[in-house]
């Protein structure tokens, strides 16, 4: 009886568990059911990672197609218009896209699964692919941000989305073995870390700090063989919490937001990789709080920064910049000073340049240091000179180090850019800065050997010079004019006797009057040939004898801002009374002393700073007025210039547009002006072809004919000047009035004009 209930028994037991498995199935199936009737339930989909936005609420994914039925209506589909995907998949698991359709906004039936609403981003040309991109919460997409672009993920969407763009609920690596080994606290949104790197330059206007940093990771090099410098680059540190160790990965930023990290990220730019030594140099901006306290470190020390460990839109990649250790940083006693605010300095006066672009000047080294970080420099080397001192004032050059460019300069205060002329054992250092045009004509006034006092700003600046200010280091030293310094243009005349004419008027050798007794201190040790530099006695515009004669020694520092003539000495007569010199007058001038001979005086304009415009005489003319070549004067108002041709416009009397329609523009043409007093002429009274006009004398004037304007009664034309007529009309601006004078023998095709005069505010002090 036992055996057949035991027997019974093992035969229903079967039959009872299919039935215990048949409920359990059936209640599944109805939970399953009722979760998708009622939304909840979710499936997974997987996809290639093309990109995260900046705010982590839309992914761009490329999924596989799996059937071609379903992609009729994505012919007429545009990037952002809004889809609709079905998913081919069994259960809670998808295996490929089965249909896309446009979303027209209706509601979804019950009985639909697998569907996504989603962005039309682009089709794969061979229908393979779509690309879409989907939205979620910021929370749920952050994990992306561990990915990298073309890495596979899985996703999880809900079978019916709501009305609206599609969300994801989830996103994880497609391989466990691309998710973090160890799962890490997630970061605050302003976390930030602290990473090193060498110095290597700071732009001038402290937006560009380039850094050199150490790879620890052989990966980190593999993807830099195709960058070029200026790509944008992702930086990956090692590290942990809030410190790094060396660089990790480097590659190209394609703006995807899939950094395959969440933290210990740099946006940078590359420069360069050193793979023997294995070193990455890349360019950061550095906050405008921290380029001062940059400018106080040099070329290759290292420095601590601070950055966030995700980059964000509007979010410095670099917050904080400091010395690695505090001990390099110059240890002034005051506050880092305003980038406008000036200090004094010191030096002795040795040459200045022709343009008054260029003084040379030497200085007192304080420090032995200065003197061995110099020996490797050569004359014209960039420098930065540091100053020992306080506050407004430099006491002594504390260091000269080579300009590498790099901007970082050692020091945030008492720097000076020039450039290395030499350096004296004796401890002077001889260097070259630009000073600026105001301080020009006093320089002028100044000689060689004297001391300046010049103001330079405490750190130089993109557009603000190195020198600010020269001026007397003392103010008996300047020259005891009265009146405001001449302009470079303004000119002076003064007298001489003729002694002799070298040919064709190329050289004239005069003798002039010495009014004052130093004035023949200076020609004791002068030879016949020497340059000279010779200073008037005068007033204004005219000099009435010679107040000194000393040597030129070229340093374009000649004691006074006026009066001043480049000469050769001849000789001086017995009694020190008069000077004999010869000077070198232009070619042009030679019509105007044709007539003068040996003992006879004339009467000659010079420059009142000759070696700014580089002609020592402008003008010869003779002393006696029966001797003068006649010529006469007249004004119009400048167009243009042209190299050495000037384009003029100057008044017609009304008659002459009868027949000024037979002229054209380029046409070799004679004006006649209309006399008028005082050898000045009025408006243009007639005009002839060139090769018609037998007139050569007169007040003819041969020019090239542009245009005429009846309405405003003028003429155009252009003509030929000097090359030093054509260096001051560039002060001219065009509609300015210039008067020029002419001969009245006009025998060529183009006129000769000798003296051009003009106002205008626009003249180089």
């Amino acid at each position: 009886m036992l055996k057949q209930m035991r027997t019974r028994a093992r035969t229903t037991e079967p039959v009872r568990m299919w039935w215990v498995l048949l409920l359990v199935g059936v209640m599944t199936a109805t939970s399953a059911e009722v979760a998708a009737e009622e939304g909840t339930g979710t499936y997974r989909w997987h996809g290639e990672l093309v990109a995260l936005g900046t705010d982590a609420q839309a992914l761009t994914v490329k999924s596989r197609i799996v059937s071609g039925n379903g992609l009729a209506d994505v012919e007429g589909l545009r990037s952002g218009d809004p889809i609709v995907i079905t998913w081919s998949g069994f259960d809670t698991w998808a295996n490929g896209i089965r249909a896309v359709a446009a979303d027209d906004g209706a509601g979804l039936a019950p009985e639909d699964r697998f569907r996504l609403r989603a962005t039309f981003e682009g089709m794969d040309p061979s229908g393979g692919y779509l690309t879409f991109k989907v939205s979620g919460r910021s929370s749920r997409l952050t994990a992306a941000r561990l990915l990298t672009p073309g890495s596979w993920a899985t996703m999880t969407s809900p079978h019916r989305p709501a009305h609206g763009p599609a969300g994801v609920e989830m996103v994880e690596a497609y391989v466990a073995a691309a998710r973090p080994a160890v799962a890490k606290p997630q970061l605050a949104a302003d976390a930030t870390y602290r990473w090193q790197g060498e110095l290597v330059s700071l732009d001038a206007g402290g937006e560009s700090l380039t850094i050199r940093s150490r790879i620890v990771s052989g990966n980190g090099l593999t993807d830099v063989e195709e960058l070029s410098s200026g790509d944008p680059i992702l930086i990956t540190w090692s590290g942990f919490e809030d410190r790094t160790d060396g660089i990790r990965a480097v590659v190209a930023d394609n703006g995807s937001g899939l950094w395959g990290s969440d933290r210990f990220l740099l946006e940078a730019q590359f420069e360069a990789v050193d793979q023997a030594q294995r070193y990455l140099t890349f360019t950061v901006e550095p906050p405008s709080a921290s380029a001062v306290g940059l400018r106080a470190l040099t070329r290759g020390e290292w420095a601590t920064l601070r950055s966030p460990h995700q980059p964000r839109p509007g979010r410095a990649p670099v917050e904080a910049v400091a010395a690695y250790a505090p001990t390099p940083s110059f240890g002034q006693m005051a506050a880092s000073p305003a980038s406008g605010d000036t200090y004094s300095w010191q030096g002795e006066l040795l040459a200045l340049d022709d343009g008054g672009e260029a003084l040379t000047m030497r200085s007192r080294v304080v420090s032995a240091e200065s003197l061995t970080e110099a020996e490797g420099l050569t004359s014209g080397d960039p420098i930065v000179i540091t100053w020992s001192g306080f506050g407004d004032r430099a006491s002594g050059i504390r260091s000269v180090a080579a300009d590498d460019g790099s901007g970082l300069w050692g020091s945030d205060r008492f720097l000076l850019q020039a450039q290395f002329d030499a350096l004296d054992p004796r401890g002077y250092l001889t260097f070259t800065v630009a000073p600026p045009r105001a301080s020009v004509p006093e320089l002028r006034s100044l000689r060689q050997g004297s001391w300046a006092t010049v103001t330079s700003p405490h750190r130089p600046t993109p557009g603000m010079a190195s020198v600010g200010m020269v001026a007397a280091y003392t103010a008996s030293e300047s020259a005891p004019w009265v009146g405001s310094s001449p302009r470079s243009t303004d000119t002076y005349q003064w007298y001489g006797e003729l002694v002799a004419m070298g040919g064709a008027g190329r050289s004239l050798t005069v003798r002039s009057r010495i009014v004052s007794p130093a004035g023949a201190d200076g020609v004791e040790n002068l030879a016949t040939g020497d340059p000279i530099v010779i200073t008037w006695s005068g007033f204004g515009d005219r000099a009435n004898g010679i107040r000194t004669v000393r040597a030129d020694d070229g340093s374009g520092l000649w004691g006074t801002d006026r009066f001043v003539l480049h000469a050769s000495f001849v000789a001086m007569d017995p009694t020190r009374q008069y000077l004999t010199f010869m000077v070198t007058p232009p070619v042009d001038t030679a019509p105007m002393i044709r007539g003068l001979n040996t003992g006879d005086w004339a009467i000659v304009t010079s420059p009142h700073r000759p070696m700014v415009r580089g002609d020592a005489v402008t003008m010869v003319d003779a002393y006696d007025p029966a001797q003068r070549a006649r010529r006469y004067t007249w004004a119009g108002n400048l167009v243009g210039m042209d190299g050495n041709a000037v384009t003029v416009s100057a008044p017609v009397e009304e008659h002459v547009f009868r027949y000024i329609d037979r002229f054209s523009e380029g046409d070799n043409v004679v004006m006649i002006w209309t006399p008028s007093e005082d050898s000045a002429v009025g408006a243009i009274r007639y005009l002839e072809l060139r090769e018609q006009s037998p007139l050569t004398h007169g007040y003819v004037l041969p020019v090239e004919f542009i245009t005429a304007d009846a309405a405003s009664r003028r003429l155009t034309f252009k003509t030929e000047v000097a090359p030093r007529m054509a260096r001051a009309l560039a002060f001219v601006e065009s509609g300015d009035e210039v008067q020029m004078t002419s001969l009245f023998d006009q025998p060529g095709q183009t006129a000769e004009i000798v003296a051009v005069k003009f106002e205008t505010d626009n003249a180089e002090e």
